[in-house]
Parts: C-alpha cells; structure tokens; sequence
C-alpha cells in the first residue's frame, strides 16, 4: 500500500514469489519499479505475516532501497530483535532498520488512525485476505470443471 500519512491511498502495489524464492527480494523489484519509488519515505511491513524471513534480508531490503524499513506486530512474540513501542492507543512491536525506534513511533503514530494497526497494514491485510479468497474459490471452480 502507498500511503501519505494515515488518510491517503496513492496507490496499491502487488507482487508475488514461489515458495523457492525470496519474498525480500520480490519486494524489492516491486518498490524499485513502482511510479511512487521516489516518494517513499518509509518501508512498513507485518512483523507477524509468516513471511519465513531472516532478519538480514530485512537489513538487505532497507540498504537496496535506501529507505528505513519497519517490521511491526501487535503482539508480543518470542522472535527476539522486537522492541515495544508504547504510544498513544496502546503498544505495539517493532523492528527497525535505517531508523532510530523514537523516529518509527512517529511514522507508526502518523500513520495509525483508529486502532494500533497502521492504516497501510490493515488495508493490505484485507487486501490480501480477499485476493486470497477469490485464489481460492478459482482454484475450487477449476477442480469442478
């Protein structure tokens, strides 16, 4: 999702890999050759999605796009590395990179609007939820046919 602040949708930006594959360095084609490449500011991704990442590919993402990167959950984990954030609705887990924790507590105060996810976060992840149903349901139709 390319967000301005808490209240504008720029744009929504899509990609895909195998299971063999690097989601990171998917994520990094899709940034790079997007139109909104040159304005964005900071890179937020969900810190609880079962993305099968390691921790220096996160690091790897936010050099190649030369722009901070966080990894944010809303609940606590055993993944080490998370550090709280306590902020004005709650509190929240994140991972930095290229960013101190005061400036993501910024951009996740900035950027959060109702509850403690970040509007760009909850707009993908009902995204995502529906791409995956309509996958799902052409998979069904298919075997039927």
């Amino acid at each position: 999702m390319v967000f301005r602040g808490k209240h504008w949708l720029d744009g929504v930006l899509k990609t895909s890999a195998s299971l063999h594959s690097s989601p990171v360095k998917a994520l990094n084609r899709m940034v790079k050759r997007s139109g909104h490449y040159g304005q964005v500011k900071v890179v937020m991704a969900d810190g609880g999605f079962p993305w099968q990442v390691k921790t220096e590919e996160w690091g790897w993402l936010a050099e190649r796009l030369r722009r901070p990167l966080i990894l944010l959950r809303e609940k606590a984990s055993g993944r080490s590395g998370y550090s709280p954030l306590k902020l004005g609705f709650g509190k929240v887990w994140v991972k930095v990179f290229r960013l101190s924790l005061d400036e993501a507590a910024l951009v996740v105060e900035a950027s959060t609007a109702h509850h403690s996810t970040p509007e760009p976060l909850r707009v993908a992840r009902m995204l995502a939820e529906a791409y995956g149903k309509l996958l799902r349901l052409n998979l069904r139709k298919n075997r039927n046919l």
